[in-house]
């Protein structure tokens, strides 16, 4: 049976722990600019999460697959969305009759992809509660001896 999944050094230290591992490696290059080939809805995320994972200092470019990942998830949610806003839950195949429009299973997968990625992140309620972002360091008196 395995226990709970491990937190990664940087939401330990975010939240105050000091519990920290000390072989984890320490990321430190930025995420850098968004794929080029984001458009629309997926340019939107990547911005958005980025704004919000940089003031918490929690995105480093170790995290970019993840972080294109949910940009791709929102985008194909979105144009899923954009079908079913067009045909309808339900609508009339010439072939089968009135059946469920096949845009509904994107969407319930695109969400659980997406709630698996902010959580992951730290963007969602619950998961933000356990983190307090980076504090700042006081100096100490003696720091110049």
């Amino acid at each position: 049976m395995r226990g709970a999944k491990q937190k990664p050094n940087s939401l330990l230290a975010a939240g105050g722990s000091k519990h920290l591992r000390l072989l984890e490696p320490v990321m430190k290059a930025p995420i850098g600019d968004a794929p080029e080939h984001f458009r629309g809805v997926a340019m939107e995320t990547w911005v958005w999460a980025v704004e919000r994972l940089t003031e918490a200092g929690t995105i480093y470019d170790a995290d970019r697959v993840a972080l294109e990942t949910l940009c791709l998830a929102v985008h194909r949610q979105q144009e899923a969305q954009d079908f079913i806003n067009d045909m309808g839950v339900i609508y009339e195949d010439p072939v089968k009759g009135w059946t469920k429009n096949p845009a509904c299973t994107v969407i319930t997968a695109e969400n659980n992809i997406i709630a698996r990625l902010l959580a992951e992140f730290g963007l969602t309620p619950a998961s933000r509660g356990k983190v307090q972002g980076p504090t700042e360091k006081k100096k100490s008196r003696f720091e110049g001896f």
